[in-house]
């Protein structure tokens, strides 16, 4: 079956998905356990928080210190384990989408690859990260010399000692920042078209190394930019039939963030800003269970299906 067939992706996704009765179940477990723990580590971030400001002076100096560490290592916990947790569910649907079967402990696949995949985490961020700072290296100088950075460059001949400042107060660094915006939405720009076929050819990694115990990051990633080849913009039209799952998956992470965002807008909070965070974490977090349990499974079945199409033509 041709990638670019995306009816006939969705109907085998849904053919396999009918003989899967528990696939609902897994995706329940795997997002479940993911947003308890996002929920858990913030409740306990901000007990932190209170124990902080109320632990004063210099004696409270070094218990302010372990809090600080505890806190931080809680949130880097929370975030580095997340992805190989979500690997487990990819692990687990392309099983269903082969027929073959998959039990909750498939979930922990993720962990049980974990030094291959975090070298592919790895690799493939030093990647990105490479390009888009000689993408950068490259435009940034040549965008100086059109019209889009003449209200920098203005403000620089006018404070000659700017960049080399330390410390700017908030109106000097907002206009700083409002001068360089043209510069920098248009290396933006750049940087994105050019990461964009990137991001494609390594977008069957992930379903590579978990499909292959024995592949490794730089294999996972050359075989997927093979796979890749020539089919970048079909999988790019396969990702926007599902647009209005990652719409409301967005709405969902907007409503997580939520006294952020109101607090971005002005809007004032009617209760206390931690209870406002904490309810509204949790209806993001549960609109997010609700969208997963009944749509993830068809949406990670057929990106398996769609790489079974690729990887066996």
């Amino acid at each position: 079956m041709p990638i670019r067939d995306r009816c006939g992706l969705k109907s085998a996704a849904d053919h396999a998905l009918s003989h899967a009765p528990d696939h609902r179940k897994l995706v329940l477990i795997s997002t479940g356990c993911a947003a308890a723990a996002v929920l858990l580590a913030s409740i306990l971030s901000m007990l932190i928080d209170r124990v902080i400001a109320n632990t004063g002076g210099l004696a409270g100096l070094g218990t302010r210190s372990v809090l600080n560490t505890v806190q931080a290592v809680l949130s880097l916990s929370v975030s580095v384990l997340m992805p190989f947790w979500s690997l487990g569910l990819v692990s687990a649907m392309l099983k269903l989408s082969r027929g073959q079967a998959a039990a909750p402990a498939t979930l922990f696949d993720g962990f049980r690859r974990f030094w291959p995949a975090l070298r592919l985490m790895v690799l493939r961020y030093a990647i990105y990260t490479c390009v888009a700072a000689l993408c950068a290296q490259l435009i940034v100088p040549v965008l100086t010399l059109t019209p889009l950075a003449r209200p920098m460059l203005t403000l620089l001949e006018q404070n000659p000692d700017l960049m080399a400042s330390a410390n700017l107060d908030d109106a000097t660094l907002y206009a700083l920042l409002e001068a360089m915006a043209p510069v920098l939405l248009a290396c933006g720009i750049a940087c994105l078209a050019l990461l964009g076929p990137l991001f494609y050819s390594f977008r069957m990694a992930d379903l590579r190394i978990m499909d292959d115990p024995k592949c490794g990051a730089l294999a996972a990633l050359l075989e997927s930019s093979r796979m890749m080849r020539g089919n970048r913009l079909s999988l790019l039209r396969l990702d926007v039939s599902f647009w209005w799952f990652y719409l409301i998956q967005a709405l969902a992470a907007i409503l997580v963030n939520g006294t952020l965002v109101l607090e971005l807008l002005g809007i004032p909070l009617p209760i206390s800003r931690d209870l406002a965070y904490l309810l509204l974490c949790a209806a993001g977090l549960l609109a997010e269970l609700v969208l997963f349990y009944f749509t993830r499974a068809q949406l990670e079945v057929t990106y398996a299906k769609a790489y079974d199409a690729l990887h066996n033509p």
